[in-house]
């Protein structure tokens, strides 16, 4: 259940609120050097406004490379070369665009707690097979089982306490 919360979470980190960060361009694959590497691995990210990402290569010669793969990425902004760096412009949010994307993180969010569910399924049946197998007393089984739906709960608590965060800061203006 932590790795699923650790993953929506990621999730959540890349949807934009219509600040800079630099989480946005984690997960963008670079091929360069005859190699796919992560961006953050030949270059540093920084946020010099809260609309912009400036993208500083420590090798001139991966800047080309940088560029295309921004360009291939589904990020929605468009890469300027200014020298020696790249800079990212953040557009403004439209209302439509907002609503896009909380429906799009709702689905999400959705998907988490479904997962979270077949977990607790998953887990609940493994304690039913060691009540079958007499590996386990009923007590054992009732305690397990009522510990599996506490442990639940308290993931999809979380996953709503962090959606609701994240719906706000996307309503904002």
């Amino acid at each position: 259940m932590q790795k699923a919360f650790w993953h929506i979470q990621e999730k959540v980190k890349k949807v934009r609120t219509g600040s800079a960060h630099s989480s946005l361009l984690e997960g963008i694959k670079v091929h360069t050097y005859g190699s796919e590497q992560e961006l953050k691995h030949i270059a540093s990210i920084s946020c010099p406004s809260t609309r912009s990402l400036v993208i500083s290569p420590w090798d001139q010669n991966t800047l080309k490379d940088i560029e295309s793969a921004l360009i291939k990425s589904d990020l929605g902004m468009a890469p300027q070369r200014d020298g020696k760096v790249i800079r990212l412009r953040l557009p403004e949010l439209t209302e439509e665009r907002r609503q896009e994307l909380i429906r799009a993180f709702k689905k999400d969010v959705e998907k988490a707690r479904v997962e979270f569910r077949q977990i607790r399924k998953m887990m609940n049946e493994q304690v039913r097979k060691a009540l079958k197998e007499k590996t386990m007393s009923e007590d054992v089984a009732k305690e397990a089982e009522a510990d599996i739906q506490k442990m639940t709960d308290q993931f999809i608590e979380k996953v709503n306490e962090m959606s609701e965060k994240k719906q706000k800061e996307l309503l904002q203006v």
